[in-house]
């Protein structure tokens, strides 16, 4: 027994030397997905991808079965897809074909992709918007990913990723929702409306909420128009006043929708008016005017004076009084007759 385990011994050296001398065998070498152009490398050993995302690859090391990570043994570079894509390692495992009794292990490489994109907004009339005008950008992936982007960067998004349904090993888009675009306060779009998917082009167009607005200003009696400007309150509380123009109309927009308080500035009184932008419209301001204010309560003074002396007679004697007392003395000065000179007054 002594005798067996010490020729073992000596054996293994032999055998562990013969093993690291054996020839490294063709591996096929499969992406998913396929993706050509994928450098691949064990040891000196180099290929690349063809156009189904295979490579014969020699590969030096061992590695084991199954979901195993054989990345000490086989090398992935990142690859360019396209104009604005990238395919990046995700891992690396073994598979075995064929039928039993004669599989064959292939090495199936997993990629990520993801893609750069930025943002370009618009109205839902096509006209462009300043991405300065916008605060943030929030967009969703359908694996639960939530990202807050700045407007006009460029960012990179994960565009698809592999899953196993059933043990296969397939390559599944990512999709992407816009959550929110916030502006001066507001968010102009409805969450989860607009979908899109990175890989498809390197510039996402957003259509946003934006609206336009005319105001006009009158007078409430008369109707003829007045006022020297709008005061607008936006929905983030900021303050601007635009002018009129000769026709006393002022156009804004497209601005984003949300609640906004308007005001005009003129003679009179104009109370804040909220106005709620969810469409392009136009809005019709009212002024009570000084002038207003006269006529009102100078029709109301009459009419309560009305009232008060309707039924009572005493009261409205007594009222007319310093009018009769006014009337007399025009008329004793007009039949009073005047002295002339050489001329004597009849008696």
């Amino acid at each position: 027994m002594r005798r067996g385990l010490a020729a073992a011994l000596c054996a293994a050296p032999a055998l562990a030397a013969a093993v690291a001398a054996a020839p490294a065998r063709a591996e096929t070498v499969v992406t998913v997905p396929p993706v050509k152009g994928v450098a691949l490398q064990s040891g000196a050993n180099r290929t690349t991808t063809n156009a189904r995302g295979r490579g014969q690859l020699e590969l030096v090391g061992a590695f084991g079965g199954g979901n195993v990570t054989a990345s000490g043994v086989l090398r992935v570079a990142k690859t360019r897809i396209g104009r604005h894509g990238e395919a990046r390692l995700n891992r690396i495992y073994v598979r075995h074909t064929g039928r039993a009794g004669a599989s064959v292990r292939r090495p199936v490489v997993t990629l990520s992709t993801f893609w750069k994109v930025r943002f370009a907004f618009q109205d839902l009339q096509g006209r462009e918007i300043d991405p300065a005008a916008i605060d943030s950008v929030t967009i969703k992936s359908s694996t639960g990913i939530v990202r807050t982007l700045k407007p006009g960067a460029t960012v990179e998004l994960q565009g698809s990723r592999v899953v196993s349904p059933g043990g296969r090993l397939q390559s599944k888009p990512i999709r992407w929702s816009l959550q929110s675009v916030k502006a001066d306060g507001s968010n102009v779009v409805n969450e989860s409306e607009q979908r899109f998917l990175a890989q498809k082009r390197p510039v996402v167009r957003a259509q946003l909420l934006y609206y336009a607005a005319r105001f006009k200003a009158h007078d409430a009696l008369f109707g003829f128009a007045l006022g020297k400007s709008v005061e607008l309150t936006r929905p983030d509380g900021e303050v601007s006043k635009v002018p009129f123009g000769a026709d006393k109309e002022v156009a804004i927009g497209p601005v984003p929708r949300g609640e906004y308080n308007v005001r005009v500035r003129a003679p009179g009184y104009s109370p804040p008016r909220p106005i709620a932008l969810s469409r392009d419209q136009v809005v019709d301001l009212q002024v009570i005017s000084w002038l207003d204010l006269i006529v009102v309560f100078g029709t109301l003074g009459v009419f309560a004076l009305f009232l008060l002396t309707v039924r009572r007679p005493k009261l409205r004697a007594r009222l007319a009084w310093p009018v009769r007392a006014l009337r007399g003395r025009r008329v004793r000065r007009a039949g009073a007759a005047p002295n002339v000179p050489g001329r004597e007054n009849p008696s």
